[in-house]
């Protein structure tokens, strides 16, 4: 049986505002304390230059990196890949905390060759309390099901229960 070393794993975090300040310090200490450590946390500040400045002298042992792609999530998270030296890059968003095994649960999932990508539930942290316009049966799936695209912004955890996306095998 041949050896296959274990794949490691670079987390990207996006952020574009200090408005989530609070936020974004506490994805970065969930990442600190996970059951199995990244390689690398790099966090992409999307054009906010007082960001990154303020983020590059609080953290030393993240990489502070600026978006040089498009203004958005998607040039700030392929600056992040662009940047990433793993076998496997996640993403966190930056009003997210990651539960302490979340690294862990879902790189366990790599040992299987056949899978391509795996993905997990969030949960949202209501600081309010749940909106009694949102079902309860919402809860777990994304970001926008869950209102934060409606002006509710919760603040999410993201689940140590990993899922196999079956579609892509």
């Amino acid at each position: 049986m041949e050896y296959l070393p274990s794949p490691t794993v670079s987390v990207i975090i996006c952020a574009y505002t200090a408005e989530r300040w609070d936020w974004l310090l506490d994805v970065i200490e969930s990442l600190r304390g996970q059951t199995l450590a990244p390689k690398e946390v790099i966090v992409v500040i999307d054009h906010n230059e007082e960001l990154y400045e303020r983020l590059a002298k609080t953290a030393d042992d993240i990489t502070v990196a600026r978006n040089t792609g498009p203004r958005g999530l998607s040039g700030a998270r392929n600056t992040g890949v662009g940047l990433a030296d793993s076998d496997v890059v996640a993403f966190l968003d930056d009003d997210a905390v990651a539960a302490p095994d979340w690294l862990e649960r879902l790189m366990a999932l790599y040992d299987d060759p056949e899978v391509l990508g795996v993905g997990g539930r969030v949960e949202p942290l209501w600081e309010a309390g749940r909106p009694v316009s949102l079902a309860k049966s919402s809860t777990g799936l994304s970001a926008a099901a869950t209102g934060a695209c409606h002006g509710w912004h919760p603040k999410f955890e993201t689940s140590s229960v990993p899922t196999c996306p079956s579609g892509l095998m």
